[in-house]
């Protein structure tokens, strides 16, 4: 059986990742998984987990608009290398410009995607966390995170979602964390927005069921993308700054070393094992994708609240008006 828990990163720069999870699982695939002709939107891909979606998606024979913000300014670079594979290996894959933080940029962005297709999945992928204790981040540092964690993923799903709604049918992954259950003492206010980017895709899942719109929840553990490397650059940023009093920073000190030493530990997992779930998400077809899929090298702690808060949430809203579309997506897994 194929286990995704063995793929590296190599294997899907490579392209052989995606071909052994549709050598092994071929009742996966379904060719009406997406419709002919359209696109799968991604946020976040000029490195990381979107960049590793993106080609396993591509290389599976979807068209794939992969977005980042930057293309011609500080991800310039990713842009061109990510072209050059997209050339190299004849790939249905375009780049566009999005900014998730800035609205206009968000619905150019859009308006270029649906110009290579209409927009039938849209993977919310991009975010970044600061480690450091609670009280020693200042306003804008927080806000910095909410405004791409959380109200990103918000701008792009309202931006995309009256075309799906009109089409009677689309799929919004929204990537959360392991850190959307549990709380990271290293990362707290990270783990905030992905509590908060749970709590309002479930309901969406709820809300677009008339629709014909899936939602799923993605809950990747820590793997060895460039998230671990850029919360270390962010949190030297953070100590930098100067927003930090001399007060909490002497009164917090041993905290900071606890979160300067997790950004040099090394994660245990690589990041392909997402790309290979998404691919399998996607190819599950309409009506056919759960309200949660983890992904992690360490499941069974975010397994068991996702099954004790899905029994006590579906209860409090079974007879409200709700009550048919929360069966409806409960009964996915």
């Amino acid at each position: 059986m194929f286990d995704p828990s063995n793929l590296n990163r190599r294997s899907v720069l490579a392209g052989t990742a995606v071909a052994a999870l549709l050598a092994s699982a071929p009742s996966m695939v379904s060719a009406q998984a997406v419709a002919e002709g359209s696109v799968v939107l991604i946020t976040g891909c000029s490195s990381g987990l979107g960049q590793l979606e993106a080609l396993a998606l591509a290389r599976a024979g979807h068209t794939v608009v992969a977005s980042m913000r930057g293309v011609g300014g500080r991800n310039a670079e990713e842009a061109a290398a990510l072209q050059a594979i997209i050339d190299d290996e004849a790939l249905p894959m375009s780049i566009v410009e999005i900014d998730v933080t800035d609205p206009e940029s968000v619905a150019s962005g859009v308006v270029a995607a649906q110009a290579v297709g209409p927009i039938e999945v849209l993977i919310n992928n991009a975010g970044f966390g600061i480690p450091g204790p609670t009280e020693v981040h200042a306003d804008e540092w927080v806000q910095r995170q909410i405004d791409t964690n959380l109200l990103g993923y918000y701008r792009m799903a309202r931006a995309v979602l009256p075309d799906m709604r009109a089409r009677g049918r689309g799929y919004i992954i929204q990537t959360s964390s392991g850190l959307g259950r549990l709380i990271n003492a290293e990362l707290g206010w990270y783990a905030a927005t992905k509590h908060a980017t749970e709590m309002i895709s479930q309901l969406m899942a709820y809300e677009l069921v008339p629709f014909g719109v899936d939602v799923t929840v993605l809950q990747p553990g820590r793997f060895d993308t460039d998230f671990t490397d850029n919360a270390g650059i962010y949190l030297q940023e953070l100590l930098d700054s100067g927003s930090i009093d001399p007060e909490r920073r002497e009164a917090y000190a041993s905290h900071i070393a606890i979160s300067q030493e997790w950004t040099q530990s090394e994660p245990p997992v690589t990041g392909d094992m997402v790309a290979a779930e998404v691919v399998r998400l996607i190819e599950a077809g309409p009506g056919n994708r759960p309200l949660r899929a983890i992904a992690s090298g360490r499941p069974d702690l975010v397994a068991r609240i996702n099954a004790e808060l899905a029994e006590t949430q579906g209860a409090f809203m079974a007879n409200g008006p709700y009550g048919e579309w929360v069966a409806t997506v409960n009964s996915r897994g």
